[in-house]
């Protein structure tokens, strides 16, 4: 096989196939009276759900959002993952007799806890990380904005004019080329990205790399933006040195060390930020002895189950970013040792 194997494009054309053949489709399981919430309705938490249901649980998706689907369906592209797609999910799981609570958000000391006492026997918390890393360096400025922000309101709201601007991208990840293919596409004439990590240590998959390649993209690999040219409130350069690391493997930006006659300089139109997300500050609240890991993330076992009985997670908030496929795969997993649990607890 030539060439490094396209997770992406297999994703969308297993999705796509789903939704024209009706794959999964499932009468609706006799319930057997067990009530499990479900916090968040992302691909984590919809497997999670939909699994559960045809085990005959009696599940409540509580999400935040006025629809279900979660980051796909708020940020990422259409070209990336076609909204029928989570439709169809959402559709599925409804089938199966999952009640959707729309608008109703989670929070408060011992949320989850409270969930438990109000007669649920279970709960995955599925919330993913809504909170966008952002440097102070760009605080202030009106022409900057987090990536998931502008791929937002690009898909749902109005799509800024970016012809004949040069747009920045700070970041190497997935959402990165997000960001950077869609301000191409928008008609900016140079769009940058610029990552600490060298072009094989990006985080991204080699498939969607490729894609902003493709795209006249500009990568300025193992760099870092260390100041900011400024004419009032909006941003008009980015200067920058390439780094090394003192520590090989620890991408952190503590470890980026400077190298000495390296400086440049781009011009910047817009900045986009892309540099990852942590857990809401509400996670930490949800139940007394829930542990954590960096960036607010849910320590589980290996069969998804958190320090508090009775209480499971998985997807980004555990894993801390990852594919679709590895959210769907936990979601169902969790349901497996939710089952295996209640079974087990409850007679």
């Amino acid at each position: 096989m030539d060439g490094p194997i396209n997770i992406a494009g297999l994703q969308q054309f297993a999705c796509e196939y789903g939704c024209t053949n009706k794959l999964e489709s499932f009468e609706k399981v006799e319930s057997h009276g067990k009530k499990v919430a479900v916090i968040g309705s992302g691909p984590a938490g919809l497997a999670c759900a939909t699994e559960l249901a045809k085990k005959g649980f009696s599940v409540t998706v509580f999400e935040k959002e006025n629809s279900a689907g979660g980051v796909p369906v708020q940020t990422i592209p259409s070209y990336r993952l076609p909204n029928a797609a989570i439709s169809d999910a959402v559709n599925t799981a409804k089938q199966l007799g999952v009640n959707f609570v729309f608008g109703k958000t989670i929070s408060g000391k011992d949320a989850v806890k409270n969930l438990l006492n109000d007669g649920y026997k279970a709960c995955f918390v599925s919330t993913g990380l809504v909170t966008s890393t952002e440097l102070p360096l760009f605080n202030g400025f009106q022409n900057v904005a987090n990536a998931k922000s502008f791929l937002n309101t690009v898909k749902f709201g109005s799509k800024p004019n970016f012809n004949g601007k040069n747009v920045a991208v700070i970041g190497g990840g997935s959402v990165a080329m997000d960001a950077a293919i869609t301000a191409k596409a928008l008609g900016a004439s140079n769009v940058y990205a610029v990552s600490l990590e060298a072009l094989n240590e990006l985080p991204a998959d080699p498939e969607e790399i490729e894609l902003a390649r493709g795209a006249h993209v500009t990568f300025i690999p193992a760099s870092q933006i260390t100041e900011v040219v400024s004419e009032g409130k909006n941003i008009s350069a980015l200067k920058g040195v390439n780094i090394t690391w003192a520590e090989a493997g620890n991408f952190s930006p503590a470890n980026a060390r400077p190298v000495a006659g390296t400086s440049f300089t781009i011009k910047a139109d817009y900045v986009i930020q892309a540099i990852g997300s942590s857990a809401g500050a509400e996670i930490k609240e949800l139940a007394t002895g829930l542990k954590h890991k960096g960036r607010g993330t849910i320590a589980v076992s290996d069969a998804f189950a958190t320090d508090v009985k009775g209480v499971f997670a998985g997807g980004d908030i555990v894993n801390g970013g990852a594919s679709i496929a590895q959210a769907v795969g936990e979601g169902k997993k969790a349901a497996e040792s939710i089952h295996r649990y209640l079974l087990g607890t409850e007679k």
